[in-house]
């Protein structure tokens, strides 16, 4: 589980992450997309009795997209069995330098698609993209 707050007010992103794949950030700065994950960790829920999890708050700009995704695209295997990554996310939005969610979303989805290659799809493919105004 991942839980994250919102301050619109600050574009302030505060996240605690229970197990979750660590989102990313990606940024637009001089042209060039970056991408960077977000370090969120911390026990899946219900393992420890008492754990205690971490808060980090994320300061972000206008047209920073915020890359929330299930371990099902990251997971995702071809042919050969090897497993799509978060670098080829990273990769996929740094070349395709998406503006909107909705590019972002749809150059993931294709590119998890294509390194797929027609294979079965073992589990969930979520990815949840949010873009600061």
């Amino acid at each position: 589980m991942l839980f994250a707050v919102w301050n619109d007010d600050h574009r302030e992103l505060r996240i605690a992450n229970a197990g979750s794949v660590q989102p990313m950030l990606l940024t637009h700065s001089n042209g060039e997309a970056e991408v960077h994950e977000i370090k969120a960790e911390g026990f899946p829920l219900g393992l420890f009795p008492n754990a205690t999890y971490d808060e980090v708050t994320l300061t972000t700009s206008p047209g920073d997209l915020v890359v929330f995704f299930s371990d099902g695209i990251a997971d995702a295997e071809n042919r050969e069995k090897e497993m799509f990554g978060t670098e080829r996310i990273c990769s996929t939005l740094e070349n395709h330098a998406p503006r909107t969610a909705e590019d972002a979303v749809a150059a993931v989805l294709s590119a998890v698609d294509s390194f797929q290659a027609g294979t079965e799809h073992f589990d969930d493919e979520t990815l949840v993209i949010m873009r600061v105004l």
